[in-house]
């Protein structure tokens, strides 16, 4: 149903910056701006960057090296969606 290396599933590399999130693997290179972005919140085993009310960008808690790392990732996101309340 699902390919390992597809859409859906597979490893990838995802970065942040200024301009937004950049998804790449081998056969993808995804950008998502900030305004995209609605929110993020940390569930269990993973962030979400949320896109729409069911739908967003997943990723594994354990991508981290530790939880300052983690720490500093959602406080550059929360920075970027919502500039106002840094």
């Amino acid at each position: 149903m699902f390919r390992d290396d597809g859409l859906v599933l597979g490893d990838r590399t995802l970065s942040v910056d200024e301009y937004g999130v950049h998804i790449t693997n081998d056969l993808l290179r995804e950008e998502v701006s900030w305004k995209l972005i609605t929110s993020i919140t940390s569930q269990n085993v993973v962030l979400v960057l949320w896109t729409d009310p069911f739908a967003g960008i997943f990723i594994d808690r354990s991508a981290f090296a530790n939880a300052e790392h983690e720490q500093q990732f959602f406080a550059f996101v929360q920075s970027k969606i919502n500039p106002s309340a840094c």
